[in-house]
């Protein structure tokens, strides 16, 4: 199934790349690489143009890539791929390739140029392909989004005062390979009280106290395809201040989720999340965006903000996030995945999040 995936995948990217006007794509950053062969090595990168499809590698993972991809010439690192790819369009008169552009290094970019390709970016055109998830990818993102959901109901029952952060997000993690999680698809957050307020908390050693709040953000890779949800909980019981504030997150990520359908502005989910914000005099405390696209990595295009005029594509995976962060207080941030479709915005995350069911202890 996935050599069929990556023909449609390399059939779409050779129609961008041909309307572009460009000869070829050459694509470095090791998710995109992965994305169009199948590979999961590092230090390598593909060459595609109307005809050929090369992966250049080293000898670590020249066996590796033989087994990992279909129809592609594999070539370890002899010369500069620059001037392989000069050669190979050397009796072409177009000589522009696609490069990724928010990846490649300045000192490649000089000996691209040197070998006298020119240059155009290739990240665009590369995250529209991407945005627009299959339903196998689909499939696969729901399969590790339903692994980090049991895992965390176990963890729940694992939760006691006393206990550190990192004892708490170690805990979780090994969960999350109990259900066959691969490895975390980031860095677990497991922040407690006014740590809580630090959207990019990082676990140490603070300890686990009871009546607070333990903001936890996690996710986990399966078959290579990422999930990111997050919970808000309250040890023993929650004051009707955090009550309170907690329901118009809520809210917010509702309205968030129900402002997300195919061919409307991305920027109008955000928006619609901030005016419940507005209606509570809090927005203020919502100090970043509603979400982002997740797939082979956790943060995809698209991005959902305010600023994203575009709009929103079929087959996005997206998360929605809303938070509210009070410096020297605490924070709380519900963070659920939904899949858009030509006819309807569907949420993937089943976790529970009545207010009733994040009291713990």
């Amino acid at each position: 199934m996935l050599a069929k995936e990556i023909e449609i995948r390399i059939k779409k990217l050779r129609q961008l790349v041909g309307v572009s006007g460009l000869a070829g794509a050459l694509i470095t950053r090791n998710s995109d690489v992965r994305y169009f062969s199948g590979f999961t090595g590092d230090d390598s990168l593909l060459l595609i143009t109307s005809a050929k499809k090369y992966l250049i590698t080293d000898g670590r993972y020249v066996e590796e890539a033989q087994q990992s991809t279909s129809g592609y010439d594999i070539l370890t690192w002899k010369n500069h791929p620059a001037t392989f790819a000069a050669k190979l369009l050397s009796k072409k008169a177009n000589k522009k390739i696609g490069i990724s552009d928010n990846d490649i290094s300045v000192n490649w970019y000089k000996k691209i140029l040197a070998e006298g390709l020119k240059t155009a970016p290739l990240d665009s055109v590369i995250a529209s392909i991407r945005e627009q998830k299959s339903e196998w990818e689909i499939e696969k993102i729901t399969t590790s989004i339903q692994a980090i959901e049991a895992a965390f109901r176990e963890f729940k029952g694992h939760v006691n005062v006393g206990m550190t952060e990192k004892e708490l997000k170690l805990e979780l993690e090994l969960q999350m390979l109990d259900q066959g999680i691969e490895k975390p698809s980031f860095d677990t957050i497991v922040a407690e009280g006014v740590n809580s307020s630090l959207p990019h908390a990082h676990a140490g050693e603070r300890v686990i106290k009871d009546k607070s709040i333990l903001l936890i953000d996690f996710g986990g890779v399966i078959d290579g395809y990422c999930s990111d949800l997050t919970r808000t909980l309250f040890i023993s019981e929650v004051t009707d201040l955090w009550r309170e504030r907690y329901e118009v997150v809520l809210a917010a990520q509702m309205a968030g989720i129900v402002s997300i359908k195919c061919g409307r502005e991305i920027k109008e989910a955000d928006k619609a999340a901030r005016a419940v914000f507005a209606g509570a005099e809090c927005e203020e405390y919502f100090v970043h965006s509603l979400g982002h696209g997740v797939g082979i990595d956790v943060h995809e295009s698209p991005r959902v903000s305010s600023k994203i005029t575009t709009k929103m594509p079929a087959g996005a995976v997206v998360t929605v996030e809303p938070g509210l962060y009070y410096p020297g207080e605490g924070g709380i941030r519900i963070e659920d995945m939904v899949v858009v479709r030509n006819d309807r915005t569907t949420v993937l995350s089943s976790l529970e999040k009545d207010i009733e069911s994040v009291v713990i202890g």
